[in-house]
């Protein structure tokens, strides 16, 4: 678990994600990913189905077990909006209860919810079609794949907290676990016939990018001893 809280330690935001600045930043980076990502989706949703997606599939068809499909959509489960949702909001309290600070409630929500505003973008621009005979329901287009974004961000922000934040032994294996589920729930999707290994690609590109521009702009920091919930470490 992460370390009890203590007086002289903090985890401190030096760009708090309210700020102006760091919004106009979250904006633009929004912009360009939703951009160069629906102008790759575009065309693969308008030319032919490249080879190597339909060689993976067909690789994957001739591998696929009744075994192998009830694992791959525990893995998908995993990466379900309502899941990651709960992660979220678990993290978010877990990390308010260590550092007694808002604001990391609010960077959770930052890498989170901006992965999940682009890729909702993203979607509906692209409109690229899931490949025949899914093993699974859907909701939406096919690139990118969701799951396979927010697997990245919140599995990825789970390892990246364990890595900063926990000192006792375990805190490797729980990051090898982590970044692990963080890779499996997108691949799943391909498991299941309901992407095509490229929207899984873009999917990790897409959260592994979004989590480091989150982290990029907030500047998470472990000071010493801070004032108050909100105000700057003192010195």
């Amino acid at each position: 678990m992460l370390d009890t809280p203590t007086p002289d330690r903090g985890l401190y935001l030096e760009r708090a994600v309210w700020t102006p600045g760091a919004l106009a930043r979250f904006a633009g980076w929004a912009v360009g990913l939703a951009v160069v990502l629906s102008l790759v989706g575009g065309w693969l949703a308008t030319s032919r189905i490249p080879a190597g997606d339909a060689a993976v599939l067909d690789a994957v068809d001739t591998l696929r077990t009744s075994g192998s499909v009830t694992a791959a959509r525990l893995l998908t489960f995993l990466a379900d909006l309502s899941v990651v949702a709960t992660l979220t909001g678990l993290l978010g309290i877990v990390l308010f209860w260590r550092f007694r600070r808002w604001d990391v409630i609010w960077l959770t929500l930052a890498a989170v919810g901006g992965a999940l505003f682009v890729t909702g973008v993203v979607k509906v621009v692209t409109d690229r079609a899931r490949p025949d005979g899914a093993l699974a329901d859907t909701v939406s287009s096919s690139f990118p794949s969701g799951h396979a974004v927010r697997g990245v961000v919140v599995y990825g922000l789970i390892a990246w907290c364990l890595r900063r934040l926990a000192r006792s032994w375990w805190r490797h294996l729980g990051v090898a676990v982590a970044l692990l589920l963080a890779v499996a729930t997108g691949w799943s999707r391909v498991w299941l016939a309901v992407h095509w290994p490229s929207d899984v690609l873009f999917g990790y590109v897409l959260g592994a990018v979004w989590l480091v521009i989150t982290l990029a702009v907030t500047r998470p920091r472990l000071v010493g001893r801070v004032t108050s919930p909100i105000d700057e470490p003192a010195p």
